[in-house]
């Protein structure tokens, strides 16, 4: 029969998990939400961006203040990207604060290859 602590450990890996997973999907669809509004809003939008020439990320907080659909859906894309990699990261606290070695170093290595597959990715490295 599992003792009271490690109970308690799992309810902290598990809810912390939980928290970012829901708080990652609400601010995803709320950005595309709103992405989706402005652009039946605004009819003229083009969705036909080409990603790779003209559009970058950096042009996002611009767009956002300038209330533009894209943006808010180019967003909601890197919050949904972003979203199991933070997940990772809360694990990996969780397993560290209940000094679970095992899981941490586990955790520690699929954060480092997230971590550097996105980097890479950003950096147009392609394996």
């Amino acid at each position: 029969m599992p003792n009271k602590p490690d109970l308690r450990a799992q309810d902290n890996v598990y809810s912390g998990v939980y928290r970012t997973l829901v708080a990652g999907m609400y601010a995803s669809t709320t950005c595309f939400g709103i992405g989706v509004a402005l652009a039946l809003l605004r009819p003229s939008t083009s969705f036909t961006v080409d990603g790779a020439h003209n559009f970058h990320y950096s042009a996002i907080p611009s767009g956002i203040l300038h209330a533009d659909p894209i943006s808010f859906m180019a967003l909601g894309t890197i919050l949904t990207i972003l979203t199991p990699i933070a997940r990772v990261a809360v694990s990996l606290i969780a397993f560290i604060l209940d000094r679970d070695r095992t899981f941490a170093w586990i955790t520690l290595l699929v954060l480092l290859s997230a971590v550097l597959s996105l980097a890479l990715g950003l950096l147009g490295l392609r394996a």
